[in-house]
Order: structure tokens, then C-alpha cells, then sequence
């Protein structure tokens, strides 16, 4: 795999002339990755509507320590309703993994414990039927 992400460089390299600040620290984060033997893995968490600030940095670190053991990219999406108390949490993985579950505050499930638990219940689900 190291062959072909030197080859990717250097025919971007001959073809645009070199290689944007994006693409050149992607490529140096794989090819490291590669070559340490540790797999890189990204959880990118989207928060909105949820109303208090505190708890959502909360619930993010929540998700992240969640996810921190599973390899590859992650998508986690927690919107809130501003007609009522629900919170919907999307999830979104390596091999189509995609998960939707409705978090009700007055049962208690916004807390960041209980994230952790929805999360882990979810991924469980997955790892099961792969």
C-alpha cells in the first residue's frame, strides 16, 4: 500500500505541480499510519438545537470516548427538536454502518453516561451481525 500512496504523490506532484496542504498531510497521515502499522481512525461529531452548551461539550466527549475503539471514520450527527424534548443521534461508519435512535430528555437519556450506553448498545448491533 505504501507503493501506491508514493505513486498517488508523485503523479499528483507531475500533474498539478504539487500538492495541496489537504492532500499533502492526508497522504503523510496514511503512509505514516501504514508504515508504524497503526490505523488512523476520525470521529467527526455535529451538534445543533441542543440549548445548553455545557452539556452538549459534555455529550461530545462522550461520543468521541465511545468511538475512540473502533477503527475507521465516524459521523455522528445529535440534533435537537425545538418543538419537544427528543434528541435524534445518527450514526455513520465504515462498511455503510448507519444507525438513527431517539434520545427523550425527560427519560433521562440526554445525560452523557447514557450516550455512551445508546452508542455502545448500537455499535454491539453492528459488530454482531458483521
Amino acid at each position: 500500500m505504501i507503493g501506491a500512496l508514493s505513486l498517488l504523490r508523485r503523479v499528483l506532484l507531475l500533474v498539478l505541480g504539487g500538492l495541496p496542504d489537504f492532500w499533502a498531510d492526508s497522504l503523510r497521515i496514511a503512509e505514516s499510519g501504514y508504515q508504524t502499522g497503526v490505523r488512523t481512525m476520525a470521529v467527526s461529531v455535529m451538534m445543533a438545537h441542543l440549548g445548553d452548551a455545557e452539556l452538549a461539550s459534555e455529550v461530545r466527549a462522550a461520543i468521541e470516548h465511545a468511538l475512540s475503539d473502533y477503527e475507521g471514520d465516524w459521523r455522528v450527527s445529535v440534533v435537537g427538536s425545538k418543538a419537544n424534548d427528543r434528541w435524534e443521534l445518527k450514526v455513520e461508519g465504515p462498511n455503510l454502518f448507519e444507525r438513527t435512535y431517539m434520545v427523550e430528555g425527560t427519560a433521562g437519556e440526554h445525560r452523557p453516561e447514557v450516550i455512551r450506553v445508546v452508542l455502545g448498545r448500537m455499535l454491539l448491533k453492528k459488530s454482531v451481525s458483521a
